[in-house]
């Protein structure tokens, strides 16, 4: 293996950017801002490329579809294809400000969107009727709960009770908004705990290594 495919090289690149910007963070106006500014930079150019590269990939993909004759899907790839060209050859053109690209984006982008939102929307509705049957005392609640809430929302909620509707804020602003804090107290606890072990090399997933070595 050549040397500058090592998984040690890679992982001693990690640890010392990751170190430069924690430093930084608590060392203001010193001589690793101009550092850690710049590594910042070259990570956005990175994701840019890795953007660009994903969307190759993805306009590949399509075209294999197509070529392929796909049944149900090359005609549909066909349009993919168009707008994804399009919408690049639009933005790179005229710019993101131009009516074609605007013209794209209002047209095509955002009915798909609000469509896609649309169909994930009903499967989880479908999700919430299969999961919510009283299995358990926590599921009872959850369900009791979810009943609360949705009728908070609609006039018959209003109507059946006054009640009802500053219960289900009641369940929002207090129980809800503190299960979503410890939530995510512990998200970051594991996003501190996950830096921490890739700067000290013991995280290797992040450079194709599944295995990582014991702490």
């Amino acid at each position: 293996m050549s040397w500058t495919r090592r998984p040690e090289i890679a992982l001693f690149i990690t640890g010392l950017t990751g170190t430069l910007v924690l430093l930084e963070y608590y060392i203001k106006d010193s001589i690793l801002t101009p550092i850690t500014t710049e590594l910042q930079n070259w990570g956005a150019i990175l994701a840019s490329i890795a953007l660009i590269i994903g969307s190759i990939n993805l306009l590949m993909r399509y075209v294999r579809t197509v070529r392929d004759r796909v049944p149900n899907q090359w005609y549909q790839s066909i349009l993919a294809i168009f707008l994804l060209v399009s919408m690049v050859i639009a933005g790179l053109v005229g710019g993101t400000k131009s009516d074609v690209f605007t013209w794209f984006y209002k047209t095509w982008y955002v009915p798909a969107s609000a469509t896609g939102m649309c169909m994930i929307s009903l499967f989880l509705v479908y999700a919430c009727y299969r999961s919510f049957k009283a299995r358990s005392l926590s599921t009872l609640f959850l369900l009791i709960s979810a009943i609360i809430i949705s009728l908070s929302y609609v006039p018959i909620g209003s109507a059946i009770s006054s009640l009802i509707p500053a219960l289900g804020n009641w369940i929002i602003t207090v129980p809800n908004t503190g299960t979503m804090r410890g939530i995510a107290l512990g998200a970051g606890i594991g996003a501190v705990v996950i830096g921490f072990r890739q700067i000290l090399g013991y995280e290797r997933r992040h450079i194709g290594i599944e295995k990582t070595e014991k702490s």
